[in-house]
């Protein structure tokens, strides 16, 4: 780390962001991760979780290690990393489901389950919906949630948020 706060690559490490950047940085994650850029998709996100206000820092971490788990299996087929990593970001999404800043979670935990049993397996075909995409293309629905400060506050399921399918049969 560099003086400033800054890593050697110049990003700040804990950047000030406004709302508006919250919000583009979630939906920019969501567009990277329904075209299957895992990797992509973890780096606006955790854009958000490192920044001064990462409010609620479980959901965007457990959308992190999500995506890191992944990109894990579909890169270098690292199964224990994947599993390690998925069942991780569940762990933190799970309080918050259905819903949180706009993304249906429980869609998203429900899809999680047969690859987590397949990966715990270690053999068998995988299951269907490999694609993994499906988080839906209504992301103007996403929105900032800098205000849901604990678990115990989090967004009903209404038909307008965007969903988080991992896959089509």
């Amino acid at each position: 780390m560099e003086a400033g706060g800054r890593n050697r690559i110049g990003s700040a490490l804990h950047p000030d962001l406004s709302g508006e950047e919250r919000t583009t940085l979630l939906a920019a994650g969501v567009a990277h991760f329904n075209r299957q850029e895992f990797f992509a998709a973890h780096e606006p996100w955790e854009a958000i979780w490192r920044s001064t206000l990462p409010e609620p820092r479980d959901v965007f971490q457990g959308l992190v290690q999500i995506a890191a788990g992944l990109h894990h299996f579909e890169r270098f087929a690292r199964r224990p990393s994947a599993l390690r990593l998925l069942g991780r970001g569940r762990r933190r999404l799970t309080p918050f489901a259905p819903a949180a800043c706009g993304l249906d979670l429980a869609s998203l935990l429900a899809a999680l389950e047969p690859w987590e049993e397949w990966l715990a397996k270690g053999e068998g075909a995988p299951p269907p919906g490999r694609g993994w995409g499906g988080w839906g293309k209504r992301t103007k629905d996403i929105k900032d949630c800098k205000d849901l400060k604990d678990r115990k506050t989090r967004d009903k399921k209404t038909p307008g948020q965007t969903p988080l399918l991992l896959g089509r049969g």
